[in-house]
């Protein structure tokens, strides 16, 4: 059987905190991240960093490959058979990406466009959508901007509409493993992302941009909360701010809804200040709604009720193992002793008097 799936990981946001300010400003993004998927937001987006010839996402220690690698690696252990193929696809698809793209000769404005559609009966990968990566500069030197699109479309939908908007002969055969490991490369010629996405725009239910950007200013002082919760290590806090973030975001979001200046609302939600302690409590005690997809839902910091959907297989990816004693990072899974240095659990327990070595 698989291991449940979880949409966001708290824990993940407590390996990586630290008073540095890079590291708080990655939670927040990553918080902000996963509301546009509870809300079902039209848009995303990202920034890359290439770096010695690699893609790292903004203000990440490793590469973005390694990271996918991880979660695929993950995957081989704790997933579903359905899903081996596909998450291969994932590794081989953006290792293509990257040779594209940290080429110094590879021009500016260079599209190449993932198309991620749900996965066959069965699988854990439920959303539809698509990535398109852009190569730009700014005065800090070439980056990728990573747009993120939920799509209403079938694979066989999408390959046409490529086919007739871009002329585009050569595609990839309509499938989820297919699409995924082998991104299309587009030229300058082919048009900018905004037009990619207008191509293969179809209507359905999505919260838009500026109703997105909206909530999410004016759930701002909930986010910093959940970060000086971290800081802090509270267990009860961190998980009462967390789900404080997810239950206020609806509370705002029903009001945001019925009004119909909702800047001038916004400003004034922020006006009221930062939360107290005792109305994160209270908020973050109420029941979390959950989020339901083909596979399950996304809702409370709570391990009891984690049972989230996920989007690709580098959200399952996390630190595996680190040696207390020598220091040895793995990769991958590990057997019960350090590659590194040899030792045990039960070892470094009878040395230490600690109960694991994990």
């Amino acid at each position: 059987m698989g291991k449940e799936a979880v949409a966001y990981k708290v824990e993940f946001d407590r390996k990586i905190v630290g008073k540095e300010e890079k590291a708080l400003q990655y939670i927040g993004r990553q918080v902000e991240t996963h509301l546009g998927e509870r809300f079902n937001t039209l848009l995303s987006t990202f920034r890359f960093e290439l770096v010695d010839g690699q893609i790292y996402g903004e203000d990440v220690k490793e590469p973005f490959l390694k990271t996918i690698k991880r979660g695929r690696d993950y995957r081989k252990i704790y997933g579903e058979e359905v899903d081996r193929r596909r998450e291969n696809a994932e590794v081989e698809g953006f290792e293509k990406i990257q040779k594209v793209l940290v080429d110094p000769k590879t021009e500016l404005g260079t599209v190449v466009l993932s198309i991620s559609p749900r996965g066959e009966n069965g699988s854990i990968y439920r959303h539809n959508f698509y990535d398109i990566f852009t190569l730009t500069e700014d005065e800090k030197g070439r980056y990728v901007e990573g747009r993120r699109y939920s799509s209403a479309l079938s694979p066989v939908e999408t390959i046409k509409r490529l086919r007739d908007g871009l002329n585009i002969m050569e595609l990839p055969f309509p499938s989820d493993v297919s699409l995924l490991s082998n991104p299309i490369v587009l030229g300058q010629e082919k048009g900018t992302a905004d037009e990619i996405h207008s191509l293969l725009h179809e209507n359905h239910e999505y919260m838009n941009p500026l109703d997105f950007y909206h909530l999410k200013t004016a759930i701002g002082p909930f986010i910093e909360i959940y970060k000086e919760a971290l800081l802090e290590g509270n267990e009860d806090f961190i998980i009462d701010s967390y789900d404080a973030v997810l239950n206020q975001s609806d509370k705002i979001w029903r009001k945001l809804e019925s009004v119909e200046d909702k800047g001038k609302f916004v400003l004034e939600i922020l006006k009221v200040g930062v939360p107290s302690r005792d109305y994160i409590r209270m908020v973050g005690s109420e029941p979390v709604r959950q989020v339901m997809t083909g596979c399950g839902s996304s809702g409370s910091a709570s391990k009891d009720k984690q049972n989230n959907s996920i989007f690709r297989v580098s959200d399952f990816s996390e630190e595996w193992f680190t040696c207390p004693k020598c220091g040895y990072k793995a990769d991958g899974p590990v057997g019960n002793s350090c590659p590194g240095c040899g030792i045990t659990k039960e070892q470094y327990a009878a040395e230490t008097g600690e109960d694991t070595c994990e």
